[in-house]
């Protein structure tokens, strides 16, 4: 039977993929205004509420690949599977990756020779900059999605229970790395998102079940959301004003209040791109086309920040008003001119080995691809 088309993905890839602007637009401000002020407390609120957004796109990726593939997991199917990451992905990075690089060397004035070694180790950590650590999350999960899969064929027990296997997983992981591994860097490994991958792969397993069952209680779902949300948002304000105080407490209490916030957060989105979708489609044909660049989006922003920054906003630092205005103004620049630069590109044959998946009429390598299987963050 075939499956119901799912046409809302690329309305969350674009909620999911503003909030990752958010995040990087409010870092630096964060870093520069002084604590108590109200500037402060306005980027701490949109910095913090936007923290679901890698986990949301690592969501999306486990409800993506679970739906295609599931039910229909071959030797070919793999190989397949394989061939599209190492072309829309992979290759992609590694592009992205020593252009970053190169674009460091050359501000900070060091010899580009000299730093190869180091740059390859970064280019397998994802650490050429900020954001490329996303990359080598996804990639560990695209390396864990055949073994998945094989446990579905075999075990109906982990199929049926794949939710409460991931929420077990992600208590036990966060344990023992508490007590025996002492991970500082746990954000470069895909076990700590495992719960939101394994929570959209469930989602994909039971589609129209889990649908109808979150569309009859929506508001349910937004006040869960909210309230986890202002908690969240609350315990990291109080870690700001009284740095060091909860110990040793305060890691547990990190622990529930993010994973209960972003598990939330991933079902309210969903939700909110299935009603933008159901009721306003014809009005948002320009925000699903930013979803549908999400990873291109992803991948360029900062460096369109990082010159932002260095030839715009550093002019106006000395007016708090104008100031504030142009950081924001930044993160509209930085969506826009990636989004610009897609539409571009797009029509090009090889433009996807530095954009990724492109919309099916352009062209790519090959292979039979899905609408749905998307490498754009998610």
């Amino acid at each position: 039977m075939e499956k119901e088309k799912v046409l809302c993905l690329d309305l969350f890839r674009f909620l999911c993929i503003c909030a990752v602007i958010s995040i990087h637009v409010t870092s630096e401000p964060l870093a520069k205004l002084p604590a108590d002020s109200w500037g402060y407390f306005f980027y701490y609120l949109v910095n913090t509420g936007s923290s679901f957004a890698v986990p949301a796109f690592l969501f999306l990726s486990g409800f993506v690949l679970f739906y295609n593939y599931e039910g229909n997991w071959t030797s070919a199917r793999c190989k397949s599977f394989f061939y599209k990451r190492l072309s829309f992905t992979v290759i992609p990075y590694i592009i992205w990756s020593f252009f970053y690089f190169v674009g460091v060397q050359i501000i900070i004035g060091t010899n580009i020779f000299s730093q190869m070694d180091d740059s390859l180790v970064k280019l397998i950590t994802g650490k050429n900059y900020a954001h490329l650590y996303y990359i080598i999350i996804i990639l560990q999960f695209y390396l864990l999605f055949p073994i998945l899969m094989v446990l579905m064929k075999y075990f109906s027990c982990f199929r049926r229970n794949l939710l409460i296997f991931g929420a077990v997983f992600q208590v036990a992981f966060f344990l023992v790395n508490r007590i025996y591994l002492h991970i500082q860097a746990t954000g470069s490994f895909a076990f700590t998102y495992m719960l939101f991958y394994l929570l959209g792969g469930y989602l994909a397993l039971n589609y129209s079940a889990c649908k109808n069952w979150l569309m009859k209680r929506p508001y349910l779902w937004g006040i869960l959301w909210l309230v986890s949300g202002m908690i969240y948002t609350a315990k990291g304000w109080w870690i700001v004003q009284h740095p060091g105080a909860g110990y040793p407490w305060l890691s547990y209490a990190n622990f529930l209040f993010y994973y209960l916030y972003v598990t939330f957060s991933c079902l309210a989105l969903f939700l909110i791109s299935h009603f933008l979708h159901q009721r306003w489609e014809k009005y948002l044909s320009l925000p699903a086309q930013w979803g549908m660049a999400s990873f291109l989006i992803y991948l360029a922003h900062p460096a369109v920040l990082l010159l932002w920054r260095h030839y715009i906003v550093d002019m106006v630092t000395a007016y708090p008003v104008g100031y504030h205005l142009i950081t924001v103004l930044g993160g509209i620049v930085s969506l826009l001119l990636p989004w610009a630069g897609y539409l571009m590109m797009r029509k090009y044959r090889f433009v996807w080995l530095f954009i990724g998946k492109v919309t099916p009429e352009v062209a790519r390598p090959k292979k039979e691809t899905s609408s749905m299987d998307s490498v754009s963050p998610g």
